[in-house]
């Protein structure tokens, strides 16, 4: 690792490549983009509060030397963890750091954005806000959010916003595709400002207009398709709810309590609406405490943050789900038990397997059987690098079975 000059004179001659509020997102800007997001669009504070950083015991154990057999044979996982363009990543085994990695030229303190992270923290907020009875999972979201009646989304609950179960048309299957609900949203959220050649492209002003003119489809329940404007419906209902903006509530709930070392980042669109569903910047260590306090069952620095039953909920789902995902464009035969619930895709529920999952090679990997926390920032050119992907899943199998 070269020393902090060196890295600021990275950092600056990658700035004049040409990096822009309107590019920051795509290759080859993304690597910078994602850890410049603050300087590259609105954003808001989600502080960490006043009190003490968790400060989780290190133990070192070397393994970048790990071999990891993947499909295209034997690799080191330093190696691995090159090619797969991972910025950051830190492993945390039975409540230790075992493994802290930072690329060259990464700031380990400075925030990286999320992406689709963002869903599994939305989702915990939630948990804290139905055990005290704020909202329900049961409650239609026009019942909290009066401008949501006589639109495609009345009848529509928390439950099925939580597991991507809205009847409403929202295409994310091609994200190659700029036209795809699942790139507009980059606009219309607030991630980049759009250029006048995409403006061809006929865009909501915001968010909130976005939400309620998608048009209905199908039966709210009848159906798994995972469909991101399911968060930023869950973030409005939370700040309909609570009279608080959603980062506000983000940070006395879940982040000051959890004792998070440094502010978080969120993105917000031109009226200040939250970008919920993927525009969450945090460090990869803070990642990591995220998804240690999820595997000790909502417990960080010994107090209760998110709800023990919440957090059992995630690997207890009804059977019907991983029917309905089963036969979804998610679908993976390798994980015949597989469902997405509660803003987590569960791989396999029977050893307390499930992750966050974002664009760009995001990942916040939880094992309950091996006690193994994995927090993985990365800035792939590709939004879905599949081979990227499987690497990635190999090196976790290899440091779950070195680990146990």
């Amino acid at each position: 690792m070269r020393d902090e000059s060196s890295r600021r004179s990275d950092e600056s001659s990658e700035r004049e490549v040409g990096v822009s509020s309107a590019n920051w997102i795509d290759p080859p800007h993304q690597r910078f983009g994602y850890r410049h997001v603050r300087e590259l669009t609105r954003t808001v504070r989600v502080g960490r509060g006043h009190g003490p950083v968790w400060a989780l015991p290190a133990q070192a154990a070397l393994l970048h030397g790990l071999p990891v057999v993947c499909a295209a044979g034997e690799i080191r996982l330093g190696e691995l963890l090159a090619a797969c363009q991972v910025d950051s990543m830190v492993v945390v085994h039975d409540g230790a750091v075992v493994v802290e990695h930072h690329d060259e030229g990464v700031d380990p303190s400075a925030n990286h954005l999320l992406m689709s992270v963002s869903k599994s923290v939305a989702a915990l907020v939630t948990g804290i806000l139905v055990d005290r009875g704020v909202v329900g999972v049961h409650d239609t979201v026009e019942s909290v959010v009066a401008e949501l009646r006589g639109t495609a989304w009345e009848g529509c609950t928390v439950q099925h916003l939580l597991d991507m179960r809205a009847g409403v048309r929202f295409d994310e299957h091609d994200m190659d595709d700029p036209t795809c609900h699942g790139r507009v949203i980059e606009w219309v959220s607030g991630y980049t400002f759009p250029t006048p050649a995409d403006l061809a492209v006929s865009l909501p002003s915001h968010t909130r207009d976005w939400i309620v003119s998608l048009e209905k489809v199908a039966d709210h329940g009848a159906r798994y398709e995972y469909q991101s404007i399911c968060t930023d419906v869950m973030a409005w209902v939370i700040e309909r709810a609570t009279g608080r903006r959603y980062a506000d509530v983000v940070s006395t709930e879940l982040w000051a309590p959890l004792g998070a070392a440094h502010d978080a980042d969120l993105i917000v669109d031109s009226t200040g609406f939250p970008a919920a569903e993927g525009g969450l910047c945090a460090t990869a260590a803070d990642l990591a405490r995220l998804g240690q306090m999820v595997l000790d069952g909502g417990v960080a620095r010994g107090e209760q943050v998110v709800p023990e039953a919440w957090i059992e909920r995630i690997v207890s789902a009804p059977e019907s789900l991983a029917a309905l995902f089963a036969v979804g464009y998610d679908a993976d035969p390798t994980h015949p038990d597989a469902y997405y619930h509660d803003g987590w895709w569960v791989t396999d529920p029977s050893r307390g397997e499930f992750r966050g999952l974002g664009l760009g090679g995001q990942q916040l990997f939880v094992d309950r059987e091996s006690r193994l926390v994995v927090a993985i920032v990365s800035s792939t050119p590709q939004r879905i690098d599949r081979r990227a992907s499987d690497m990635i899943d190999a090196a976790l199998v290899a440091l779950r079975s070195t680990l146990r």
